[in-house]
This record gives C-alpha cells, structure tokens and sequence, in this order.
C-alpha cells in the first residue's frame, strides 16, 4: 500500500507539468529572441541569397515537413559561406531561391553563428506566448489546490 502523502501529492505533480513545460517554451522563446537581438546589434551585417530549400526528411509521409532556407553570403574578410538556417518552418518559407536576405553574423564563428533579419523571431514569440500561458495555468491549478 502507497502511503496517503502520495497519493496527496498527485495534484501538484499534475500542476507542476504545464508549469515546468510553459517555464521550457518560455526559456527556449526567449532565447531565441535574445541570440538574434544579440547578433542585429552587434553582429556583422551582410547580404546574402537563398540557393535552395532543403527539406527535412524525418517527417512521415504526408505530414508538412520542415523546409530550412540555405543561404550563400560573404563575411566581410572577403570568406565564401553557403549555411543552413537552423530554423524551418512547415509551411512554404517566404524566403524562395533567388530572394536577396539580410543576415547578421558573428565574425568569431560565422558558419554557426547567423541568423537572417526577421526570419525565426515568429516561432520564439509564440514559444514567449504559449510558455506564458502553460506557467500561469500551472501557477492558477497550485494555487487553487493550496
């Protein structure tokens, strides 16, 4: 037999999930925000065009897979790059082969370290917004079995 005090502690267990998984979209939203505010101020500004979009092929089949832009730009030490966003979306990318981008990258890892103007920031708002939601939801389901 489990002791009473488990079986007292199940509802703040369930409220303490959409409050840990809002404090995570939460963290990784800002974060986010934060790495390409960090690179547009002080970052080096570089123009660059999509060459293609690759698509991501772990997805099953019929569902809407990532497409991730791929972008062919030059440092400003005169260094040919061609970089993957790390960002996909599932929908078709406003970016097509052939658009001119601006990116921002840093000079100390340029290959690892860009990410072009406005492209992304939607996806770490909703994560700001959702994470907002799930810990205020948690902190409201706590506060009423207290």
């Amino acid at each position: 037999m489990l002791p009473t005090a488990v079986f007292a502690a199940v509802p703040y267990v369930l409220a303490a999930l959409p409050f840990l998984l809002g404090a995570l979209c939460l963290y990784g939203g800002l974060s986010g925000l934060r790495h390409a505010n960090r690179l547009r101020r002080t970052g080096v500004r570089a123009e660059g065009e999509v060459v293609r979009i690759e698509e991501n092929r772990h997805g099953d089949v019929g569902s809407s897979r990532p497409q991730y832009p791929v972008v062919s730009w030059t440092t400003s030490d005169g260094t040919p790059m061609e970089t993957r966003s790390p960002i996909g979306v599932s929908h078709a990318p406003r970016f097509q082969p052939g658009a001119r981008i601006t990116l921002h990258y840093d000079p100390s890892d340029p290959a690892a370290n860009w990410a072009i103007d406005g492209f992304g920031t939607t996806s770490a708002r909703i994560g700001i917004a959702v994470g907002t939601v799930l810990v205020a939801f948690g902190l409201w389901l706590a506060w009423l079995m207290a």
